[in-house]
């Protein structure tokens, strides 16, 4: 009998689950459609090299930016961003990352991620701003 029942918490880990196969339009509204053109032939080339492309970039420049001014530069250059990473807005409010756009290059660029599916356009919040600032204090 214990066979037959399935543990919710068990197959939290896995991108798709036996859960997934009990129920597959659930499995539709968590992973999206997919296509039997891109099961069989996966994705396009370019489209790997796209996604690395701003880290391939970094990385070149951090190290031609070591061997002209030594290894203080990327140092400081990596910590100012770590920096401008932390800072953030109040819980209820969506931060747009400026500081961290502008030192990184990114405020310069219009590319498809910019345009298309940007969760920010539409963000909702649910809750008050006194009930967010409270459970991110762990008040609540």
């Amino acid at each position: 009998m214990e066979n037959s029942t399935l543990d919710r918490t068990s197959y939290v880990g896995s991108e798709k689950n036996v859960i997934d196969d009990l129920n597959p339009m659930k499995s539709i509204f968590l992973h999206g459609l997919s296509s039997i053109k891109q099961k069989n032939y996966g994705n396009h080339p370019l489209e790997k090299l796209e996604k690395n492309r701003f880290e391939i970039e970094e990385y070149k420049n951090l190290n031609v930016l070591r061997s002209i001014q030594g290894k203080q530069a990327p140092l400081r250059l990596l910590a100012e961003r770590n920096a401008a990473s932390k800072i953030g807005r109040l819980p209820f409010m969506q931060s747009s990352n400026l500081m961290m756009d502008v030192l990184t290059g990114q405020d310069e660029l219009i590319m498809p991620s910019n345009i298309f599916n940007n969760p920010l356009e539409f963000n909702e919040v649910q809750m008050p701003a006194h009930m967010n600032m409270e459970k991110s204090l762990n008040i609540l």
